[in-house]
């Protein structure tokens, strides 16, 4: 009968571990189970500058590509002008905006009499027309969501420095005004408000 007894102890203690143990195993793989589930919700770190280029590299990789636009309209390799709106493609809204209530003013003028910005869209970039220009010495200052940008445009034989303004809109840099070019001081934006404002 006593030994009836102890092996029942025995028995019920072996079941008694086991289960214990199980559990232990259950209670760790939930631990590890949840520890996975943890690191897998995590979201992964992002580099902002991917998304956003709100940096000196991302002004010239555009002014850089705005030129080689520019250049395509003025060396046209099949004499046939590439149909690349310049304007709409790297300058800002504000500016853009302001260009198109000008087009709405000059609608019914004679070519002489309308504002001379739309005379040549071309010339705001290049301004030796027919030559295939380069930037250089590129120098920009940013401030959050605007910048300026001066560089030396070539054409092979002569230079010319340009001072451009720029905002950050939809991820990109656009220009938002013409300060400098050449010799001459310019305020593209103050010119085009004056305009507008007399034109009413």
């Amino acid at each position: 009968m006593k030994r009836r007894l102890f092996v029942f102890a025995i028995a019920a203690l072996s079941v008694c571990v086991m289960a214990s143990c199980g559990k232990k195993d259950s209670s760790k793989e939930k631990a590890e189970k949840a520890n996975t589930e943890t690191v897998e919700s995590e979201p992964e770190e992002t580099d902002e500058e991917d998304v956003a280029p709100k940096t000196e590299e991302g002004v010239i990789a555009m002014l850089q590509e705005a030129y080689a636009d520019a250049n395509l309209v003025s060396q046209p390799e099949d004499d046939m002008e590439p149909n690349i709106d310049l304007f709409g493609e790297y300058c800002s809204k504000s500016f853009n905006e302001k260009l198109n209530r000008i087009r709405e003013i000059d609608a019914d003028k004679e070519w002489g009499a309308k504002y001379y910005l739309l005379k040549d869209e071309l010339g705001q970039f290049i301004y030796w027309e027919g030559s295939t220009v380069t930037l250089k010495d590129i120098d920009v200052d940013i401030d959050g969501d605007t910048a300026t940008a001066t560089y030396l445009l070539s054409n092979g034989e002569d230079e010319m420095m340009t001072d451009v303004e720029l905002v950050y809109e939809d991820g990109q840099w656009h220009i938002n005004n013409w300060l400098q070019i050449g010799m001459m001081a310019l305020d593209v934006q103050e010119n085009m408000d004056e305009y507008i404002q007399e034109n009413q």
